[in-house]
């Protein structure tokens, strides 16, 4: 998919910081091309899309997109919904989550200094990559939601997000969920007119190779 990023481990895996099997810091990193790109409505809508007109993304797009911006009529706004996909998260079931922290690489970005990008994850026990329009729907979003305020940019600089242990915490706490299943966090804006951020994706090559700017999600137990 297009451009999104977080730090951590090679390609595919994770990395774990700190200390062994009694915890400790472990990054999970975007690892093909299918787990990260973008939702979007192509249809007119003045209200935030909740189970219809989403479309998922080219899986060869270089850009991840956050947006939320007017169309010339002035009227109606058209959205798109980023999403980051990490694979083997390993973390038992029910496991206390000290702090968690999405790290993208956000080559660019639009809107004013107070618009707040929203941050959740996909409440399903062991999330496959997107491959339709309902995998989109907003009924599928975890309760737990953080509000990022007008993250940084930078062309390859990885940036840190508020702490979503909450989000990962209603994920683990799934009865359904088990150590080595996987997580996708969704970003995007839902109020602030013309609003962008663009995160570089597992598939963006610019100044490197596939998944050097890859999204990361940093999880400590």
């Amino acid at each position: 998919m297009g451009d999104i990023l977080l730090l951590g481990a090679g390609r595919g895996g994770y990395s774990a910081g700190g200390g062994g099997g009694g915890g400790g810091a472990v990054t999970y990193t975007v690892s093909s091309s299918a787990d990260d790109g973008h939702f979007r409505n192509p249809n007119e809508n003045q209200n935030f899309p909740s189970t219809f007109s989403w479309k998922v993304s080219y899986s060869t797009a270089t850009t991840a997109l956050s947006k939320r911006f007017q169309d010339d009529d002035g009227g109606s706004y058209l959205y798109q919904k980023a999403y980051f996909r990490f694979q083997n998260v390993d973390i038992a079931q029910g496991t206390t989550i000290q702090s968690a922290f999405f790290k993208p690489v956000y080559s660019s970005g639009s809107g004013h200094s107070t618009n707040t990008m929203r941050i959740v994850g996909t409440d399903v026990d062991n999330v496959a990559a997107p491959s339709a329009s309902s995998d989109g729907n907003v009924s599928l979003h975890t309760s737990a939601i953080v509000d990022w305020v007008n993250p940084p940019t930078h062309s390859t600089n990885y940036q840190t997000s508020p702490d979503i242990k909450t989000v990962i915490q209603e994920i683990v706490d799934r009865s359904g969920w088990s150590a080595g299943n996987a997580i996708m966090i969704q970003t995007f804006y839902n109020s602030h007119p013309d609003a962008t951020r663009t995160a570089r994706t597992y598939d963006d090559t610019s100044g490197g190779s596939a998944g050097d700017y890859a999204a990361q999600l940093v999880i400590t137990t």
